[in-house]
């Protein structure tokens, strides 16, 4: 018998194979497919006020004063309501240091980071079930609708979760090896976990949970000492050292932020309900993250991982700290904590995707007797259904289904033994025809089809051109001091009033959601930045007014004013395309994919300038087509001076394809001068919208 507080004799556990050839060309494929679904486009699209906005904003701040052991206002004091350890503010300040302020800086390294987890999920796979596995649970983790959701944007949880499952990969190599090796591994979990730490403060404990109750079901007596001194000593030595940073520079303010406001209250409740979780919220928010495919899936696969490994080999690896990293992040935000914010699901879609893609790789590597039948069989059922869901924008789904499920039925009648050539080339067609589902699936996505708006192409600009003192007018109706102060940094102005009537002549620019016409020049010599639904002026002298209560007589009296489409706001970001046809080579264009569904939405509105007293003619140029359908109507056209409406009128459908672009003219009185507002609201159909255009009758 071994002697008393000794570990029992280790059970062998085969090696894993070396990387070959496969290993290496699989991960090449990963790696050629995930980097440009991640980080193509990245740019695109309209910032999250919340989390997008306090990151940059923070990191500006940053940059400004030099400081990154903790958060900063924008005069260099802790900033009291970021409760996160500031790896992430660092990250980014570093982003915007080297690339420029951008959207696409803000986002990258949590992009990257997303990237890493996809490659870590890879690694980590191969070890628990072999090459199967590691292709099916990355590419599952890649395809997912949380990965394009929170995997591609300035979203804290993609990169805790790359650290905490790098140091559960780590801990579990360390495991499986002695000596140096060991302890090489196990230093690199504590890393890992001191880089989650650094990101997300105690909600590290998900990860160090699992790695303690593991240790506790193992009872490796002393032998576990070395690893778990390793494993957690690092991160409790980085994050105390950081705390006592913190409370050396900042005093008892330093508890009241991360303990305080950053633990206490988001576990027991905000007082005002902010954030409450409700019952199921979290399911709900689950299911929905893990689209396409199931989450129960997950659930079912991971049930199978355990169940599948032989007792003595259980009890040697770390398999068991993915279905304990799933169970501790329910026990966390599902019954623990009493407030919810959405990508909190992102940490429990990481087990489950585990869970599935143990089930996929079962297609290919089928083990024996009742259970390989099982992990066949339900990874077959999670495979299908998944691109079924997948291909909901592109084909019908009950064809798909019907498609599917005689798939998988052919696929498990067929006998393994008497027809092993046949049942192989099945199985690599049916995953094939899912994979193909998938990335179509994946490329349909809204989120992919965005464009950037006014706010994010000003903020690069001037970033780049060193435009800091910028007034904001409140007519753009920005969502909060976070955006503004990413947008346009630290010394912006959010305000009611233009420079010249506050008197600044040091102003640098102006940004207002009032669009002049194409033919405005100004009278101080700035330049008219235009973005979708903005407009800017920049340099000259902004101390004086750019214009003067003639210049729109002038203008009208000159000839007629002209407002592109490109220029006016819409209500999606999604509709603004090139179009060669169009006067801007711009146009916003409605066109749904074969016989897709979309609700009514806003395709233009604007300009909210104040037009005087008097008759115009205004000609809407667009081009509309409805296939077969006659019988309805496309768009409605509306015409409002301040909150009366002077014209509504409907446009039908007509039958084929769009023509070239046409006027249509409509005649409108201006009672007393009034802010216009030109409404384009979608219906139906195919509709593009070129410009308008408006002169006096």
């Amino acid at each position: 018998m071994p002697a008393s507080g000794s570990s029992p004799p280790r059970p062998a556990v085969p090696e894993l194979a070396r990387w070959d050839r496969a290993a290496w060309a699989w991960l090449l494929l990963l790696v050629t497919i995930a980097t440009p679904l991640l980080l193509v486009g990245l740019g695109e699209g309209t910032m999250r006020p919340y989390d997008e906005g306090l990151y940059g904003k923070l990191a500006r701040n940053a940059l400004l004063h030099d400081t990154y052991l903790h958060a900063v206002d924008p005069s260099g004091e802790l900033y009291p309501d970021f409760t996160k350890p500031p790896l992430t503010i660092v990250l980014v300040a570093a982003s915007f240091r080297w690339l420029g302020v951008s959207l696409a800086a803000l986002r990258l390294p949590f992009a990257l980071s997303m990237l890493g987890l996809v490659l870590v999920a890879f690694a980590w796979g191969r070890r628990i079930a072999g090459l199967p596995m590691a292709v099916a649970w990355s590419g599952t983790l890649l395809l997912v609708a949380a990965c394009v959701r929170w995997g591609r944007v300035a979203c804290i949880e993609p990169m805790l979760m790359l650290w905490v499952l790098l140091g559960l990969w780590a801990y579990h190599e360390a495991l499986l090896r002695e000596g140096r090796s060991a302890r090489r591994w196990a230093a690199l979990c504590g890393v890992a976990l001191a880089l989650a730490l650094l990101t997300k403060q105690l909600v590290v404990g998900i990860a160090v949970a699992p790695i303690l109750g593991l240790e506790l079901w193992r009872r490796d007596g002393r032998a576990a000492l070395p690893r778990l001194g390793l494993a957690l000593g690092i991160p409790t030595a980085v994050g105390g050292t950081w705390l006592g940073l913190m409370l050396q520079r900042n005093g008892q303010a330093t508890l009241d932020v991360l303990l305080h406001t950053g633990i206490v209250r988001r576990v027991s409740g905000f007082a005002s309900g902010h954030s409450a979780r409700s019952l199921n919220e979290l399911a709900g928010i689950v299911a929905e993250a893990c689209e396409p495919f199931a989450w129960v899936a997950g659930v079912a696969g991971l049930v199978l991982l355990v169940l599948a490994r032989p007792p003595a080999r259980r009890s040697a690896d770390g398999t068991l700290l993915l279905p304990l990293l799933l169970v501790v992040g329910v026990l966390l935000y599902d019954t623990v904590s009493q407030s919810l914010l959405p990508w909190y699901a992102f940490d429990l879609v990481v087990p489950l995707t585990a869970g599935m893609g143990f089930a996929i790789a079962g297609l290919v590597s089928r083990g024996p007797g009742t259970m390989g039948t099982a992990r066949t069989a339900l990874g077959a059922l999670t495979l299908a259904m998944a691109a079924v869901g997948a291909l909901a924008s592109v084909a019908s789904q009950l064809g798909a289904a019907v498609l599917a499920a005689a798939a998988v039925l052919g696929l498990l009648r067929l006998d393994p033994e008497q027809h092993a050539g046949w049942r192989r080339r099945a199985t690599l067609g049916l995953l094939g025809a899912a994979a193909l589902a998938l990335l179509v699936g994946e490329l349909r996505r809204p989120e992919r089809r965005s464009t950037a708006g006014g706010h994010e192409r000003f903020m690069q600009h001037f970033a780049a051109h060193g435009i800091e003192r910028v007034y904001v007018d409140l007519d753009t109706r920005i969502a909060g001091e976070h955006a503004w102060g990413t947008y346009y940094g630290p010394h912006a102005r959010w305000q009611d009033r233009p420079p010249w009537r506050a008197g600044d002549s040091k102003a640098q620019a102006y940004v207002t959601a009032t669009i002049w016409p194409r033919e405005l020049r100004t009278l101080d010599g700035s330049q008219v930045l235009r973005g979708p639904g903005l407009m800017a002026l920049v340099g000259g002298d902004l101390g004086r007014p750019p214009w003067s209560s003639r210049t729109l007589d002038e203008l009208l009296a000159a000839g007629p004013l002209t407002f592109e489409a490109e220029d006016l706001p819409s209500q999606r970001d999604d509709v603004l395309v090139e179009d060669p046809e169009a006067s801007g080579g711009m146009a916003r264009a409605m066109v749904p994919y074969r016989s897709e569904s979309n609700d009514a939405f806003l395709l233009t509105h604007g300009p909210g300038l104040r037009l005087p007293a008097g008759s115009y003619r205004v000609e809407l140029w667009l081009r509309w087509g409805c296939g077969a359908v006659v019988e309805r109507p496309a768009v409605v056209v509306q015409v409002a001076a301040g909150h009366t409406n002077l014209l509504k009128q409907e446009l039908a459908c007509r039958e084929g394809a769009p023509g070239p672009y046409e006027p249509t003219t409509f005649d409108v009185h201006l009672v007393r001068p009034s802010r216009l507002e030109l409404r384009v609201q979608y219906l139906f159909g195919e509709v593009w919208v070129d410009r308008f255009v408006m002169r006096r009758r």
